[in-house]
């Protein structure tokens, strides 16, 4: 497990440089998010935390909104805060806080949010119920599910048998949320796909490192590789199938 979160962690530190680049999936799931938070905006919170913040989209979108906030940001990639502090600098109100969102000694806040960074965990249950209870009013988050980049998969597949990343079933995933809903929440939850095309096989695999992410657990071999990249010159289409479930005081 140490190795496999310090392995996150250099992957996202190498494409802190390169992530605004390419990040556009990214970034339309943390408006999409925010849109939904703010489609019951009748609370400004004091404090908002972001979890996996990576360059701060979360941050873009809510600073202008709740300016009078103090915002908490924290990733595991130090390099990713580094640009969040160039991004907000002008900001007195944004603070920082490097290292594993499961290890936060964070107080309470208002607010606690987070994008596309909790497929990272090993275990989703223990994350979002660890991450509700530092939430005094409101737990937005994405997620990635079942299903994800399953073109991909139909590709490499034919190539070699490998073991992709596994995400959970959206039934799965609404019976966990409920399950850890606090007496005085309502949950509401939301999928929604995203589509990319790449001009080629090889420009995915390119995209995945620019983002600092990968598709699979296991190493295609170099010849598989080479095979599959020779004969998917062509435009490939991905699709990102993503979660987003918001628990709310039922006082909002």
């Amino acid at each position: 497990m140490e190795i496999r979160v310090s392995n996150i962690q250099k992957n996202f530190n190498k494409a802190s440089v390169s992530y605004d680049c390419v990040g556009k999936i990214q970034k339309s799931s943390a408006k999409f998010l925010v849109d939904e938070i703010l489609n019951f905006k009748n609370f400004d919170p004091k404090t908002i935390l972001d979890v996996g913040t990576g360059t701060g989209y979360l941050p873009e979108f809510l600073l202008p909104k709740f300016g009078s906030s103090s915002f908490y940001l924290n990733d595991i990639a130090d390099k990713m805060l580094e640009v969040c502090k160039i991004k907000f600098s002008k900001y007195s109100n944004v603070f920082y806080l490097p290292g594993d969102m499961l290890d936060l000694n964070a107080c309470i806040c208002d607010y606690v949010v987070s994008n596309l960074a909790l497929q990272w965990v090993d275990d989703l249950r223990n994350a979002l119920e660890f991450l509700n209870t530092k939430s005094s009013n409101l737990f937005a988050f994405s997620t990635l599910l079942e299903g994800n980049f399953y073109e991909w998969r139909d590709i490499i597949n034919k190539y070699q048998t490998i073991h992709l990343h596994k995400y959970p079933k959206e039934g799965d995933l609404v019976n966990v949320c409920f399950g850890i809903k606090k007496r005085n929440q309502i949950f509401q939850f939301w999928s929604k796909n995203f589509s990319l095309t790449l001009d080629s096989a090889l420009e995915f695999v390119r995209y995945l490192k620019l983002l600092g992410a990968c598709a699979s657990l296991d190493s295609i071999h170099l010849t598989n590789f080479r095979k599959l990249i020779q004969e998917h010159q062509h435009p490939l289409t991905v699709t990102y199938k993503v979660f987003f479930g918001i628990f709310r005081n039922t006082d909002q």
